[in-house]
């Protein structure tokens, strides 16, 4: 059993929701892997072009528990899901989206219609238009 933290990483132009991950380490460990780490290839391209530009991701705790790393990817599952029904555009993969994202929208009362936002509404995904889009 481990304490693990559940995280955001956070686009500081647009403010918005980009990635939500857990770790058993500090979170300043954590985003200097992001930093350099390759295998997300979406996201790597996210940061190196924040980096361009003199800026990195935020990062910010929203949760925590003690547990087994099953314990913490549940969360991490639930908050997913819960950026991703509020129209957040995230680079996290590996996912099946369609497993049980139909049922907690609706046991959690979200509708499946965009946010209304600032933005320009091209910025809302439903499922289907952000698997399309990240290839997930």
């Amino acid at each position: 059993m481990k304490h693990w933290l559940t995280y955001i990483l956070i686009c500081p132009i647009e403010k918005e929701v980009r990635y939500v991950g857990i770790t058993s380490v500090s979170l300043d460990k954590r985003l200097e892997y992001h930093l350099n780490e390759t295998h997300n290839r979406k996201k790597a391209k996210w940061i190196a072009w924040l980096r361009d530009q003199g800026l990195v991701p935020l990062i910010k705790r929203i949760d925590d528990c003690y547990g087994t790393r099953k314990d913490a990817e549940r969360r991490e599952r639930h908050y997913v899901w819960s950026y991703l029904a509020k129209g957040c555009r995230l680079f996290n993969r590996n996912y099946n989206y369609g497993d049980g994202f139909a049922e907690y929208l609706k046991s959690n009362r979200i509708s499946t219609k965009p946010p209304s936002r600032r933005y320009p509404s091209d910025r809302s995904y439903t499922k289907q238009q952000y698997s399309e889009r990240t290839g997930g």
